[in-house]
């Protein structure tokens, strides 16, 4: 089964579970769609877990959306470089992540 993290407006987020594999997709604004289903209908449950991007480690990171494995050890390298970050929108000094991937992935994070 695999989980994916999705916005569902509002400031609540949720976890999209499926029994097997999907594609998704998000566009420029951070929006995500489901473009490759090969499962049931998705099973939809809410999270109030937040991950700090100060504690987080690479694999965590790793798990938000847009944030890949090289993503992920940038964001680490430019907090071991310069410090803690003091709000998500500081996620944004670190090479390679613009507001899309912030907007995407602002839900699922917090700094403290």
């Amino acid at each position: 089964m695999r989980a994916h993290f999705l916005d569902v407006g509002q400031g609540s987020s949720a976890i999209l579970e499926f029994p097997c594999a999907a594609t998704l997709e998000a566009d420029v604004n951070g929006a995500w769609k489901v473009v490759d289903d090969q499962t049931t209908t998705p099973i939809l449950s809410a999270t109030s877990t937040l991950l700090n991007i100060n504690t987080a480690s690479a694999e965590e990171l790793n798990g938000l959306p847009m944030i890949g494995m090289k993503r992920a050890r940038d964001i680490i390298q430019y907090r071991t470089q310069h410090g803690q970050f003091g709000s998500v929108d500081d996620l944004a000094n670190v090479p390679g992540i613009g507001a899309g991937t912030i907007k995407a992935i602002r839900p699922f994070v917090r700094t403290n």
